[in-house]
């Protein structure tokens, strides 16, 4: 599982995600074919904001954000461990 790192700036200001962190992580466990849920596209796909996601003094889940890596974790779960 892959979770962005936070915000690309302040959360306190909503910013965005930052996509670009784990770029050569993603690209070694594609070309590896090892299976991985990458939060940041699926936060996006959800409109879910930085400031929806981690808390304003820290750049750490918040319930509602650990509450949607949850819903994400259930509906990943089957793929991730199909053959």
């Amino acid at each position: 599982m892959l979770i962005p790192v936070g915000p690309i700036d302040d959360p306190r200001k909503g910013g965005g995600l930052n996509t670009k962190h784990y770029r050569e992580v993603r690209d070694f466990l594609d070309d590896k074919g090892i299976r991985f849920v990458d939060l940041t596209f699926r936060f996006r796909a959800r409109a879910l904001t930085a400031s929806e996601l981690y808390w304003k003094k820290d750049f750490h889940l918040s319930p509602a954000g650990n509450r949607a890596v949850a819903e994400i974790l259930i509906e990943e779960f089957p793929q991730l461990f199909s053959k």
